[in-house]
């Protein structure tokens, strides 16, 4: 989250990643309420920019089919 002061204002921006896997209709739900909550907790807050962008895994899981030998 940034935050910068111009005079007796407050800007704000923050960027959230989230599942690539949520559609956009929820996506955007839970941007608002990031952004209500915020304001809620900061009414010096004059105006907020919150940036939603697909979180990539960090981890990926590779599976080999493997043939069993029986000696």
């Amino acid at each position: 989250m940034k935050l910068r002061k111009s005079g007796p204002f407050i800007f704000g921006e923050c960027t959230i990643r989230l599942k690539k896997s949520i559609d956009a209709e929820k996506a955007h739900k839970i941007a608002d309420e990031i952004e209500e909550r915020i304001k809620e907790g900061a009414r010096e807050i004059e105006s907020f920019a919150l940036n939603i962008e697909p979180c990539k895994p960090k981890r990926q899981r590779i599976v080999l089919p493997v043939k069993s030998r029986v000696a």
